[in-house]
């Protein structure tokens, strides 16, 4: 578009661009957290099928790392019970990728020093690549691990002005790095952000591409999360930043195809691996 920007959400992916409001999401950093919080201030207490955002997403939400260097690229949602993820292309898409699975070992002490290793494990699931769309920047992918709850899936559009839910707490949900300076701290870490849909797209092609813009509050890291309705039904994957240059205003993108596209795939990849 001629007067906006679009970038993608992986982690500091937005080194160069212009405009403030942007600069202010490209990483998990005080502000980001900021309007994230603020985003959440007008919602009601337990807007998603009775629950918090936080307890909601708690555990649900799938990190997806660099295997040889553990950097956290993005996330995912499940949506079966045997491992298939939706995701943004984007985050996997430069080779190897892993699924991290941290297991509490024993309580963590009250008191006292310890040994973080002592407690605490982290397992991790090399994925694979079932489908891929470059155009819709979405991926399907394989672990092999059983997911607690995966996201059911929304069938019928959103509309204008829709609530709409992002977040991830919880096992797997991240972790903030500092900087030298910890007002510049980065990483990928917990988030939970409220909005409303203020754009939507639908495609007509073969995979019957719904897209949406919306006042979720994104910043790096956030690629491949899952969007959620009031219902708590899976409406889309972040995929990008859009700063209107113009009016300053940044929205966040997500996408999803047809729901009965994707079981099709996923009921084809199992009946060809099991033979």
């Amino acid at each position: 578009m001629k007067n906006s920007l679009s970038v993608a959400l992986c982690c500091a992916i937005v080194v160069g661009c212009s405009g403030s409001s942007l600069e202010e999401r490209r990483s998990d950093n005080p502000e980001a957290r900021r309007l994230q919080k603020e985003s959440l201030a007008t919602a009601p207490p337990h807007p998603i099928a009775g629950k918090s955002v936080e307890e909601f997403f708690r555990d649900r939400v799938g990190l997806i790392s660099n295997p040889k260097r553990r950097i956290p690229a993005g996330r995912a949602a499940p949506v079966s019970p045997d491992g298939y993820y939706l995701t943004a292309l984007h985050v996997v898409k430069d080779g190897e990728f892993v699924l991290s699975d941290e297991i509490l070992l024993r309580p963590f002490p009250k008191k006292g020093s310890f040994r973080t290793a002592d407690y605490l494990r982290t397992d991790y699931h090399r994925g694979r690549v079932v489908w891929q769309d470059q155009k819709a920047d979405l991926a399907l992918v394989k672990f092999d691990f059983a997911p607690k709850a995966p996201f059911p899936l929304r069938s019928t559009p959103l509309k204008v002005g829709d609530p709409v839910f992002a977040g991830a707490s919880g096992t797997n949900s991240g972790a903030l790095v500092f900087a030298r300076e910890p007002a510049q701290g980065t990483g990928n870490g917990p988030f939970a952000t409220a909005g409303v849909v203020t754009q939507t797209r639908t495609s007509n092609n073969s995979l019957q591409l719904k897209s949406y813009y919306s006042t979720l509050v994104g910043r790096g890291g956030m690629s491949g999360a899952p969007v959620v309705d009031a219902n708590g039904l899976l409406a889309g994957i972040i995929t990008s930043l859009r700063s209107e240059a113009l009016t300053g205003t940044t929205t966040t993108r997500f996408t999803l195809i047809s729901p009965q596209m994707i079981r099709e795939i996923i009921e084809k990849d199992r009946n060809g691996r099991d033979r």
